[in-house]
């Protein structure tokens, strides 16, 4: 949908579609027309479109949607510190889509070209600033935050709200006494707190600080963000996987005992960046992916996790190409994929002790074909 700030750095009008509609590139997925089935070139402030969004997701088994928030302080920053926040608060008067959700702080500054982060503001390149301001502000951004809290279709773990940060180390001394304070503030509002989650994907090794702030923040969890997981520092024997998490992330299990895992449906910038390279995933692979990710947890009926959940990169990022959404060429694939393998997710058994070793060896040989691509199986 349009916002402000597109209409003035990329013109009257701008939306993402704009990059997708006239795109002629091969493989490049539109949306399903509306004729069949699909929500067609659509404008999420339409309640209808959010209702028809919320209809598809919960018939595919999406149990909700996490929503990026944007708040930002500094460089031409609105004075409200606002943007992209008119769905949403659209979403609180007519309550489309009715699915729970959840938000994810995109904390990072904005810059005219995606991919090319500068956080200095000095040489113009910048388009809106981010320093986070002080405890007044944060104050004021927690007051905001709370009317979404209060909704009933706010995902809370054990009485908190989940608020989710895409990239902690960019707060630098700013994030530990911002989110006391908000611990503070949520607790004299009825919450028994917040819990806050950490973004593991690619800035966990581009921002040197990280562990040192996160130790210092003593956020509640993680997740596992893919694509961007796979570049977040740790050799790929680790990560293991190929489209999906294949376990937690051992380097980290000190830190984060709990970590929430995920997969993705295929990510390509070409729209963005017409030379970007794409990193697809058919609909057997994704399948793959996801089965491999279910066949592990039920290998491990020891991970107990009071609210389980699982992060599917993404529902409609168009200039990404990664969306569940419905699009020309696949239809309702992804989702069909989805629903199968939720409808078929394996039970987990407490095997004798004679036969567990047996058992944990044949279910890993099965995983490592699941969840690795076919030219290293």
């Amino acid at each position: 949908h349009q916002i402000p700030e597109n209409d003035w750095f990329r013109g009257k009008g701008y939306t993402e579609w704009n990059l997708i509609l006239p795109n002629m590139a091969p493989g490049i997925r539109k949306p399903l027309s509306l004729d069949e089935g699909g929500l067609g070139y659509y404008d999420l402030m339409s309640e209808e479109t959010r209702r028809m969004q919320g209809k598809i997701a919960r018939d595919s088994g999406v149990n909700g949607f996490i929503y990026y928030h944007y708040w930002f302080t500094g460089l031409r920053a609105p004075k409200d510190h606002l943007v992209m926040h008119q769905t949403l608060e659209k979403m609180l008067i007519d309550g489309e889509p009715d699915l729970p959700f959840a938000f994810s702080w995109a904390n990072e500054p904005w810059v005219r070209r995606w991919g090319k982060m500068n956080f200095t503001d000095s040489n113009g390149t910048t388009v809106i600033g981010q320093t986070y301001g002080d405890p007044v502000e944060w104050e004021s951004h927690f007051y905001y935050l709370l009317t979404f809290f209060r909704h009933p279709n706010y995902i809370k773990i054990q009485g908190e709200p989940l608020f989710i940060i895409y990239r902690i180390a960019h707060f630098r001394e700013k994030l530990q006494p911002m989110l006391n304070l908000w611990r503070k503030l949520s607790k004299s509002n009825g919450f028994p707190g917040i819990h806050f989650v950490n973004t593991i994907g690619n800035y966990r090794r581009k921002d040197w600080r990280t562990t040192k702030i996160e130790k210092e923040a003593k956020l509640d969890k993680a997740f596992h963000f893919w694509p961007l997981y796979r570049g977040s520092g740790f050799p790929s024997t680790v990560t293991k996987s190929f489209t999906s998490s294949n376990g937690d992330l051992a380097p980290l299990l000190e830190r984060y005992p709990t970590q929430f895992w995920g997969a993705f449906v295929g990510f390509d910038r070409r729209p963005r960046y017409p030379i970007a390279k794409p990193d697809p995933r058919t609909i057997a692979e994704f399948n793959n992916g996801l089965e491999c990710s279910f066949e592990t947890m039920a290998g491990y009926p020891s991970r107990h996790i009071s609210k389980n959940l699982f992060f599917v990169t993404a529902w409609n990022e168009w200039g990404e190409q990664a969306m569940l959404e419905p699009d020309d060429l696949n239809k309702f694939d992804r989702l069909s994929t989805l629903w199968h393998r939720l409808t078929n997710f394996p039970l987990a058994v407490i095997f004798p002790d004679s036969d567990k070793i047996q058992n944990i060896e044949l279910r890993k040989q099965a995983r490592e074909t699941l969840c690795l691509p076919k030219s290293v199986r």
